[in-house]
């Protein structure tokens, strides 16, 4: 099959210097998209981007549905950008 990337129109490196696409199948096909709605990838909330809504909102559901890592995933099998990720969330919720 055709993969065509495509890159973030913003920002086309990470932080870290990698570089950030898109992957597609066919026009609408997005990749990334179809492993984190599948429960086999997360949404990488480290950097800003044009789908970072849609990609938590299919992890949400993935997470919901229990699918893919989802079914029996606990926070220490997380990676650790995940893990500290979370704690900042819970300490947001906690602080008046």
């Amino acid at each position: 099959k055709t993969i065509t990337l495509k890159l973030d129109p913003r920002q086309t490196r990470d932080p870290f210097g990698r570089l950030l696409v898109y992957a597609y199948l066919s026009d609408t096909d997005n990749v990334n998209m179809s492993l984190v709605q599948d429960g086999a990838a997360y949404a990488d909330r480290r950097v800003n981007h044009p789908l970072a809504e849609q990609f938590e909102a299919a992890e949400a559901q993935a997470r919901r549905r229990r699918r893919g890592l989802w079914r029996e995933i606990t926070l220490d099998r997380m990676p650790a950008w995940r893990q500290h990720w979370l704690q900042e969330q819970k300490k947001g919720t906690t602080e008046p």
